[in-house]
C-alpha cells in the first residue's frame, strides 16, 4: 500500500513539471507578446501629432494679418505710405515717400494721433520731422504748432518749385529749437485739395528764425528734399 502510494505521488510530480501541460507557462508567453507590441503603438504615435502640425501651419498660413503699422524702414530706403493705408488710418489719401539718409539715426512712427509720420533723432540735439494733413493753398503759419512763438514768412524750394513757408524759434537756452513749416501737395492739385505739411525742427544755435538750418541740414533736408508724391 505504501508502494502505490509513492507511484502516486511520482506520477503527480511528473506531470506537473511537465512544459507540454502546464497553464503556468502561458502569461510568460503572452508578456513577450505584448512587450513587443509596445513598440509599434510607440512608432504609430508620431502620426496625429504631425497632422495637427500641419494643420496649425495651414491655419497660421490662412490667418497671417498684415501689420496695420509697419515698423521703422531701414536707413538710406525709401519710407512709403500708399493711399490704402492713409485711408486705413482715418488721414487724406495720400500716396508720398522720401528718402531716410545713411546715419541719420532716427526713429519713430506712422498715423499716430493724426500725424502721417513723426521722426525724431539720436538723445544729444533736436531733430524732427513731423508730417500732418494740409489741404492746398491754406496758410502753414495756422498750421504749424509754434507754441506761442512768432512765424517769419519763408520760402523754400521743392518738389522743384518755390513753395510758402513759415520758421520760428521755441524754446529756452539748450533746449531752443530751430523750426521750419511748409506745405506741399501733388503737382496740379487745386485750392482746397488735400495736402501735406512739413514741419521741420533741428538744434538753434544762433541768428534769427529761418527755414535754411533745417533745410540744409544733412538728415531733414535730404528727407525734405527726397519727398515725392506717388
Amino acid at each position: 500500500m505504501k508502494r502505490c502510494s509513492c507511484l502516486l505521488v511520482i506520477a503527480w510530480l511528473c506531470s506537473a513539471c511537465d512544459p507540454g501541460g502546464s497553464k503556468g507557462d502561458a502569461p510568460s508567453k503572452a508578456a513577450p507578446e505584448a512587450t513587443k507590441a509596445a513598440p509599434e503603438a510607440t512608432k504609430a504615435a508620431p502620426g496625429p501629432t504631425k497632422a495637427a502640425h500641419e494643420t496649425t501651419a495651414e491655419a497660421k498660413g490662412g490667418a497671417a494679418a498684415v501689420p496695420t503699422e509697419p515698423g521703422p524702414r531701414a536707413e538710406g530706403e525709401r519710407w512709403r505710405t500708399t493711399l490704402a493705408e492713409a485711408k486705413a488710418a482715418g488721414l487724406p489719401p495720400l500716396a508720398f515717400s522720401f528718402t531716410m539718409p545713411p546715419a541719420a539715426g532716427m526713429i519713430g512712427s506712422r498715423f499716430g494721433n493724426g500725424d502721417y509720420v513723426t521722426l525724431s533723432g539720436p538723445p544729444g540735439g533736436t531733430l524732427m520731422l513731423r508730417i500732418t494733413p494740409a489741404t492746398v493753398g491754406a496758410d502753414p503759419a495756422g498750421l504749424v504748432d509754434r507754441q506761442g512763438s512768432t512765424t517769419v514768412p519763408q520760402e523754400v524750394e521743392l518738389l522743384g518749385a518755390k513753395q510758402p513757408a513759415v520758421a520760428w524759434v521755441h524754446g529756452e537756452s539748450m533746449a531752443r529749437t530751430s523750426w521750419c513749416g511748409v506745405i506741399l501737395a501733388p503737382t496740379g492739385a487745386i485750392a482746397g485739395a488735400p495736402a501735406l505739411l512739413l514741419e521741420l525742427g533741428i538744434g538753434h544755435y544762433e541768428g534769427e528764425a529761418s527755414c535754411t538750418p533745417t533745410i540744409e541740414d544733412d538728415a531733414l533736408g535730404v528727407m525734405a528734399k527726397s519727398l515725392v508724391f506717388e
